[in-house]
């Protein structure tokens, strides 16, 4: 099931992404709410935009989160930018916290050598991630009408999230193929050595991206919410 995937094609087709035009963004074009269809099994995170339409009787993943998004900017639509900032912080600590718990219950999987629950961490905390997600397009949906600045580094950390999220999958599986390939009778050192400095890259990758989402966050406190 987990080599279906291919590690360095994901890392590549990251690298290989052409940057998001933030001022051209934040500037002229309306926001369009996405997704994150996440397939954690598979290290995949798919960006989808968000239908304005919708068929109730026939509803779809798209329609569903685009429902949930048009539910919660309803529900935020009375506060103000400084309120809305300090939900989207309140959101990102909340991303911290899914996290955590991803990669911790992941590293006693991998203590214990088994990954028979990694499909059901996955569908567990899938819901989790998109609820996160879907909370930033709202917040992000009644920035954009605010004419505020703050668009333009929470759509930074939106984009650099769902990387992250990527790289976190990819990691996770790279590391069941070592520890897999460790564990087995006919031991592969070139396919071992492989899984190794691919886990090296991807963690160098996670922690930059890390480091940057932290220093955007720390501009955004010390230019709207720091008194």
């Amino acid at each position: 099931k987990f080599e279906k995937m291919d590690p360095k094609q994901c890392l590549d087709i990251l690298q290989d992404r052409p940057p998001l035009d933030l001022q051209q963004l934040s500037k002229e074009q309306p926001y369009q709410a996405t997704q994150q269809v996440l397939d954690l099994e598979t290290g995949s995170v798919e960006i989808v935009p968000v239908n304005n339409q919708s068929n109730e009787d026939n509803l779809t993943a798209e329609d569903r989160h685009n429902n949930e998004v048009t539910r919660k900017a309803t529900d935020l639509n009375s506060l103000n930018e400084k309120e809305l900032i300090q939900f989207c912080r309140q959101v990102q600590e909340n991303r911290v916290v899914a996290f955590n718990e991803f990669n911790n219950t992941f590293k006693e999987m991998l203590k214990q050598g088994s990954f028979l629950e990694y499909p059901t961490l996955v569908t567990r905390l899938t819901p989790q991630f998109s609820s996160l997600s879907s909370d930033i397009c709202a917040s992000l949906t009644i920035l954009k009408d605010l004419k505020s600045l703050a668009v333009k580094p929470f759509t930074k950390i939106q984009a650099m999230e769902s990387e992250k999220l990527t790289l976190t999958a990819a990691l996770h599986l790279e590391k069941i193929r070592k520890s897999e390939c460790e564990n087995s009778p006919i031991r592969d050192e070139t396919s071992l050595h492989i899984f190794q400095d691919n886990c090296v890259t991807f963690q160098q990758r996670l922690d930059s991206i890390i480091q940057v989402i932290n220093e955007v966050l720390e501009e955004i406190f010390i230019e709207w919410l720091s008194e």
